[in-house]
C-alpha cells in the first residue's frame, strides 16, 4: 500500500478528482483515521472525502463517495483550512508523500512511511498542527518530517538482490521480486556484470509497464497484493483489474477487511467449540467417577447392617466401628460414623446413601450417553469450522455466538415445554435473585421445593389463561430436581404468581417469602427432550 508508484498513482488520481474543491471539514472518528470532506463550498450536499489512515501495518489515503460522518465520537481538527480552495495534489519530493495545496499559503502533507506515517498541517513549509503528535512538530520545518533519503549504493553490493535494493529504491520488494523471477536470478545470485545486466533489463521492463498502469489485486487465501504491472511470480494468485488506483485501493480494503473479519470469526468459533469440548470431557470424567461410585453403592448397605449387628460394641460419641467382617474382602473394615448420632442413625444414613446411589444410577448413564453425543457433535462441528471457507456462515455463526454470550439470560436453566410455556431455572443465589426480579412476570408461576435448599424456578407463559395441570406438575418436578431433595421419592413444592413473591430489604440473595401459595407432591424429574 505504501509503495512509492502506486501513491504517485494516488497523487495523479486526487489532482483531477480534488483540485478547484473547497475544504469543508476534517474530522477524526477512528483511531490513527482521519477525513477531509471537500465540496462546491456552495451549501450543496458534500462531494468528496478523503480517508487516511495512518495505521503502522499499512497507511492509506482513499477517496470515498457517500462518505458519513458519525454523530459521536468524531473530533474535529485542522480547522485553520475550513472553507480554503485546493489548488493543486502532487507527489511531494518525489518522494512516499502527498502534498495537498491549498491557497493563503496552506498545504496538507500526508507521509507513507510505514513507522512515522502522518499527516500535516503547513503554512509556508513550517509545520503548523500534526494529525499525531502535534505538540512534538509544531514550529518545525517540512523537511524534519520525513527520513533521511538514502543517497544510493556506498559500496559494491555483494548479491544481486542488495543491488537492486539500492539503485532501484524506490521499486519496492514487490517489483524488485518480480525482476528477479523474470530475469531467473535468486536473491543470494552474485552481483556480477551478466546478472545486473538482466536484472536492469526486467526492472527497467516492469517500471515501463507501470508508466501505462493496470489496476490488479492479486489473493491467494488471505494474502492480497496490489500491483501495477502483471507479476509473473504470482502464478498461485487469482487476478482481478480495476478501473483506477481509487477503486483497487477500495476492493483491497474492503476484501482484506472480509478477510481480517472472517479470520477473527473463525477463531473465535474455534475458541468456543475447544472450550466446551474440553468443559463436557470433564463433565463427562466426573458423570464416570459419579458411576462407579454408585455401582459400589452396595457398600453403603452392607455399613448400615454391620452398624446394625455392632451396636451393642458401638458407645455414645464414637467415630469409628471397626469389624472382622469386611465386604470387600478384607480382614478389617473400618466404618465412619457420625459422632453426634445414634448408632440407628448412623445406619440409616448409610442406607440413604446406599438408596440414593442406586437410584441415580440409571439419571448418570443417561447424562454419560448425553455428553458423548454431545462432545461427537462438538468436535464434527470443530472439523467443519476447520475446514470451513463459507464466509457468510462464519460471520453469522459467530454473530450468534457473540450476542448469546452477551445474553443474561443465559445464567439461566431453559426448557420449552411446548409453544406456550418455558420454565427457567436459576442456577445460584445470584443468578435466582436476577430470575425472580428482572425475568419474572407478575402472572408467571414461580415454584420452590419446602424444606430444602433450591433453584427458584420461574414457569413462563404467554397467555392469562389458567395453566394445565400437567403443566404445573412437569415445573414441579423441575423445581424438585433443581434442590437439595433431588433424590426423594416425593417432594413438595410450593408455588403463585410472581406477584406473591417478595424479596425484602436486607435478604440476602436468593432468599425471599411467599403469599398465597399451594403445595403439589412430585418426583424429582426432568422433561424428556423435545
Amino acid at each position: 500500500m505504501n509503495n512509492y508508484y502506486t501513491i504517485r498513482n494516488v497523487s495523479e488520481f486526487l489532482s483531477k478528482e480534488l483540485t478547484g474543491l473547497e475544504v469543508l471539514e476534517i474530522f477524526s472518528q477512528e483511531k490513527d483515521k482521519m477525513c477531509i470532506a471537500a465540496g462546491t463550498g456552495d451549501g450543496s450536499k458534500t462531494l468528496k472525502t478523503i480517508e487516511y489512515s495512518c495505521q503502522r501495518s499499512s497507511p492509506y489515503i482513499v477517496l470515498r463517495e457517500n462518505y458519513s460522518k458519525a454523530r459521536r465520537n468524531s473530533v474535529n481538527i485542522f480547522k485553520d483550512i475550513y472553507d480554503l480552495k485546493i489548488t493543486d495534489v502532487s507527489l511531494s519530493d518525489s518522494d512516499r508523500k502527498i502534498l495537498i495545496t491549498l491557497n493563503d499559503g496552506y498545504s496538507i502533507l500526508f507521509t507513507f512511511f510505514s513507522n512515522k506515517s502522518n499527516c500535516f498541517l503547513l503554512r509556508n513549509d513550517i509545520i503548523v498542527s500534526a494529525f499525531k503528535d502535534s505538540e512534538i512538530y509544531s514550529g518545525k520545518e517540512v523537511s524534519e518530517t520525513a527520513p533521511e533519503k538514502n543517497s544510493g549504493m556506498q559500496t559494491a553490493p555483494s548479491d544481486i538482490s542488495r543491488y537492486l535494493k539500492s539503485r532501484y529504491q524506490k521499486s519496492g520488494r514487490l517489483y524488485i521480486t518480480e525482476a528477479l523471477f523474470r530475469s531467473g536470478l535468486s536473491s543470494s545470485s552474485p552481483a556480477e556484470p551478466e546478472s545486473i545486466s538482466s536484472a536492469d533489463s526486467a526492472m527497467n521492463s516492469i517500471i515501463n509497464e507501470i508508466s501505462t498502469p493496470l489496476y490488479i489485486l492479486y489473493q491467494k487465501d488471505e494474502d492480497f497484493i496490489i500491483s501495477l504491472a502483471k507479476l509473473s511470480h504470482l502464478k498461485e494468485y487469482t487476478a482481478k483489474e480495476f478501473e483506477n488506483i481509487n477503486e483497487l485501493i477500495l476492493a483491497y480494503l474492503r476484501f482484506s477487511s472480509s478477510s481480517v473479519k472472517f479470520h477473527d470469526a473463525k477463531n473465535n468459533r474455534l475458541s468456543e467449540l475447544k472450550k466446551n469440548i474440553t468443559h463436557n470431557k470433564k463433565k463427562l470424567e466426573s458423570f464416570r467417577l459419579n458411576l462407579e461410585h454408585s455401582r459400589n453403592s452396595g457398600n453403603f448397605k452392607e455399613y448400615g447392617n454391620l452398624i446394625l449387628q455392632n451396636i451393642h460394641l458401638i458407645s455414645k460419641g464414637q467415630s469409628v466401628l471397626k469389624t472382622g467382617d469386611d465386604p470387600a474382602g478384607y480382614d478389617i473394615t473400618e466404618i465412619k460414623l457420625k459422632e453426634e448420632l445414634s448408632p440407628a442413625e448412623n445406619a440409616a444414613l448409610y442406607f440413604d446413601k446406599y438408596k440414593r446411589l442406586k437410584n441415580s444410577e440409571s439419571l448418570i448413564l443417561k447424562k454419560i450417553s448425553d455428553l458423548e453425543k454431545n462432545i461427537t457433535a462438538l468436535e464434527s462441528e470443530l472439523a467443519s469450522v476447520e475446514a470451513s471457507d463459507n464466509y457468510k456462515k462464519i460471520i453469522k455463526e459467530d454473530k450468534l455466538m457473540q450476542e448469546s454470550k452477551n445474553d443474561e439470560t443465559n445464567k439461566f436453566r431453559k426448557f420449552i415445554l411446548n409453544d406456550k410455556y418455558q420454565v427457567w431455572v436459576g442456577k445460584d443465589s445470584v443468578s435466582n435473585d436476577l430470575l425472580t426480579t428482572k425475568y419474572a412476570s407478575q402472572n408467571d408461576l414461580w415454584f420452590h421445593v419446602r424444606g430444602a435448599s433450591g433453584s427458584h424456578t420461574i414457569l413462563k407463559k404467554n397467555s392469562k389463561e389458567d395453566v394445565p395441570k400437567e403443566i404445573i406438575h412437569t415445573a414441579a418436578s423441575i423445581s424438585a430436581y433443581y434442590s437439595k431433595a433431588r433424590n426423594a421419592g416425593s417432594v413438595p413444592v410450593a408455588y403463585c404468581e410472581k406477584k406473591y413473591v417478595k424479596k425484602k430489604k436486607g435478604f440476602k440473595s436468593g432468599t425471599v417469602i411467599m403469599e398465597r401459595e399451594k403445595v403439589i407432591f412430585v418426583k424429582p424429574l426432568l422433561p424428556p427432550d423435545p
